[in-house]
């Protein structure tokens, strides 16, 4: 993931286990969890404010500029119906290795 401000990489989602909570950047191959097997969900920790909105970078305008921004772009990555929208996706360390249908 990138920062929306800048090019630095930011992790904004994780992974928590439905059953013990137990919170992984880490799935492993069936995403499931490492204590219990359970399944494991999708998480955004610093989307949320004490007051219920969103926190800036992430609000919906910011994400919406951003990803009409990759429509334009010739990156792979950029151009997927997926991928385009990596922020809501769960964290994948190695964007070398993402395969697109482009």
């Amino acid at each position: 993931m990138t920062n929306l401000t800048t090019s630095e990489p930011v992790e904004i989602s994780e992974l928590r286990c439905i059953a013990c909570g137990l919170r992984t950047h880490n799935p492993g191959h069936r995403f499931r969890c490492s204590t219990c097997a359970d399944l494991l969900e999708i998480v955004y920790p610093g989307w949320d404010t004490s007051d219920g909105r969103r926190a800036a970078p992430f609000t919906a305008a910011a994400l919406k500029a951003l990803w009409r921004g990759r429509r334009k772009s010739l990156l792979p990555l950029d151009q997927s119906g997926v991928w385009r929208f990596r922020e809501l996706l769960p964290h994948f360390s190695d964007q070398e290795k993402i395969i697109t249908l482009h």
